[in-house]
């Protein structure tokens, strides 16, 4: 049963995203539904296995929030268990994952940055241009200097709620 969870869900948000496409709606009801296709297709799906009622394997919340193990705190020492030298061999890896990111961050940058995309300096970080394609960031940019407001700030704060209802509702 999960993994016919998992492909309804799957099946769900991939002709959702391709909602904006269609005709039925106006442009604005398309792309909000667009926008929205994984969290629709994740609550449809939820509803339907919670009415099912059929027993799918579900994350256990602990009542409780309190260290995984009883012998040990919160803080736990570096040297406890672990040979000395395990601390300059991370140093390694670390570094390399450190370039790896700021690589990364320059990469999509100068990706973004293109003359092509005829951006201008605004209210965009560099997070927000990793997560929004360069056609709707180009969109964007248009509508903020011609209706003076954030379109996405909207849909972020958006996400940010429904983030948090889904934590309480796991939570109980």
């Amino acid at each position: 049963m999960s993994f016919t969870l998992f492909i309804g869900t799957f099946l769900i948000s991939v002709h959702l995203k391709d909602f904006k496409n269609a005709l039925f709606f106006p442009t604005k009801v398309r792309c909000f539904i667009s926008d929205f296709a994984v969290i629709i297709a994740i609550m449809s799906m939820t509803l339907l296995d919670m009415y099912a009622g059929v027993n799918t394997p579900k994350l256990e919340v602990p009542r409780e929030f309190k260290p995984t193990l009883n012998t040990r705190g919160w803080v736990i020492s570096p040297f406890a268990g672990n040979h000395w030298l395990s601390i300059p061999a991370a140093a390694l890896p670390a570094m390399l994952g450190t370039i790896l990111i700021f690589m990364d961050q320059q990469i999509t940058a100068v990706i973004v940055n293109r003359k092509e995309n005829k951006l201008k300096v605004s209210f965009f970080s560099s997070f927000e241009c990793r997560k929004l394609s360069c056609k709707r960031i180009r969109d964007a940019e248009r509508n903020y200097y011609v209706l003076n407001e954030p379109k996405f700030l909207t849909l972020q704060i958006t996400y940010l709620g429904l983030h948090y209802l889904f934590t309480c509702l796991i939570k109980f």
